[in-house]
């Protein structure tokens, strides 16, 4: 019987199933979605389907802080996406011009990271999981939770899992990372247990996304530091891909009917080169038309209410827990961080379900949910900035067109820092990448001094370089 069932077989679930096998706890992981990945990134673009995930025709990335979590402790995964033709990009590259002083400091590999289109990161994580010979069963769900002896008075207690097939699988712990649409909710209810506390609601979000490819004898785009731009109503996100491709995105809230006009690629492209700093990123081949997702909710959800689990031997992983929408590209970073900083204290605890939960408790607590209501709070600023936009409330020309927001003069003088100083620079990486937040960076002296000095002497930045909402609505026809 295994130890540990990990519902889902994406990302998340496949490392931490790796995980847990590395430290020798016997694991099974089910997929509802039935076909296997194929042998090479061809196939997995052209060929895979994976109806549970409905972003995996979207754009997706790795940041720097989600690819170190792979390359220590899947290192597997590392070495498949190198073989299926990740492209290997370093943030420091991006480094303005302005900076006239630069010294090489020995952690600056950790500015690296590795690009390619969703299909492509699940086969890397998949033909690694097979390799490592993990029990994983495509076509299985989980049809309900099977229940045994309570270990804390009063609350159910979760003793392995009812298949699709109905079978019965039994084991001290199921950690559900089936992702956002996860059923753990409903599965929890059936089972006599008190609600999850959840904070829900509609990002209020759509996608527009085409893929290109580098044509013969041009160039692959320079990616940039802040792979997001906002332009006005709207916003733009570039990232690399894999075999010499890319993907451009972009994206509006729902409410922004007329957007919807750029379904068509005449107009996709109209609009995307309206953008000029990003204009480079559509001189490739177009090899999709264009995708669309909305409809996505921002989600929170907790395990532990009142001091005390809802259940027992059930622990929710990533998106399963909490989703945000994908603007920001944080998704499958998060999801490692939550891997690397709760599984590996799943082995030595998996026989104390309360143990189980309470470490659950305390490491996403620490280490995931100061990241994600981060992601959340600027997405709904972000939102209302476009709506203020779309409408007529404020000039374009006042809102952000860099991935800091110039209206606060703290942030102004540290955008203005991060074009002169190293320090700053390397200090925005760190929080783009997921590895300190806004206020550790800040805390340290050399930021301190380098913010205060582009304070005293802030330079005027140009207008923005995008269409006007009348121009928008223009190209949009």
């Amino acid at each position: 019987m295994p130890q540990v069932i990990v519902m889902g077989a994406g990302p998340a679930g496949l490392a931490a199933a790796m995980v847990l096998a590395e430290s020798g706890v016997e694991v099974a992981v089910l997929d509802k979605d039935v076909t296997e990945p194929p042998e090479t990134a061809i196939g997995a673009w052209e060929e895979w389907t994976r109806p549970g995930v409905a972003q995996f025709r979207q754009a997706h990335t790795i940041l720097p802080r989600g690819r170190a979590v792979i390359e220590s402790r899947l290192r597997t995964v590392w070495e498949y996406l190198e073989s299926l033709g990740a492209h290997r990009f370093d943030m420091l590259d991006t480094r303005p011009r302005t900076m006239t002083e630069w010294s090489e400091l020995p952690d600056d590999e950790k500015f690296q990271s590795l690009g390619a289109r969703r299909p492509v990161y699940e086969l890397a994580f998949a033909l690694a999981a097979r390799e490592k010979g993990i029990d994983v069963r495509r076509g299985v769900g989980v049809a309900s939770l099977a229940t045994g002896a309570s270990v804390i008075d009063g609350i159910p207690h979760v003793t392995g899992v009812e298949t699709s097939d109905g079978d019965t699988l039994d084991a001290n712990l199921v950690l559900d990372a089936a992702g956002r649409r996860s059923p753990l909710a409903a599965l929890l209810t059936e089972i006599g247990s008190n609600p999850m506390t959840e904070d829900a609601e509609d990002s209020r979000f759509a996608y527009y996304t085409r893929f290109y490819r580098k044509r013969s004898g041009g160039d692959f785009p320079r990616p940039y530091v802040a792979s997001l731009l906002p332009a006005g109503s709207i916003s733009i996100l570039t990232l690399p891909g894999d075999n010499d491709t890319w993907s451009v995105t972009l994206y509006a809230t729902t409410a922004d009917k007329k957007m919807r006009a750029v379904r068509d690629p005449e107009v996709f492209e109209r609009v995307a080169r309206s953008i000029k700093a990003r204009a480079e990123w559509l001189e490739g081949d177009p090899v999709t038309g264009v995708d669309v997702m909305a409809g996505i909710s921002d989600r929170e959800r907790s395990l532990i209410v009142e001091g005390l689990p809802v259940a027992t031997g059930v622990v929710p992983l990533s998106d399963a827990w909490a989703c945000t929408n994908p603007s920001l590209g944080r998704g499958i970073t998060m999801a490692m961080m939550h891997v690397d900083a709760f599984v590996p204290s799943i082995s030595d605890h998996v026989d104390s379900p309360r143990d189980v939960a309470e470490l659950w408790h305390t490491a996403t607590e620490t280490f995931v949910q100061p990241w994600h209501r981060a992601t959340l709070s600027a997405d709904r600023a972000r939102n209302r900035e476009m709506d203020a936009v779309r409408t007529g409330l404020v000039d374009p020309a006042g809102v952000s067109s860099t991935a800091v927001d110039k209206q606060d003069s703290q942030d102004l003088a540290f955008f203005s820092a991060m074009m002169s100083s190293q320090h700053a620079y390397r200090a925005g990486l760190e929080i783009g990448g997921l590895f300190a937040t806004p206020q550790e960076v800040m805390a340290r002296p050399e930021v301190q001094t380098a913010v205060a000095a582009a304070a005293a002497d802030l330079p005027q930045f140009p207008p923005p370089a995008f269409a006007s909402r009348n121009e928008l609505e223009s190209l949009l026809g």
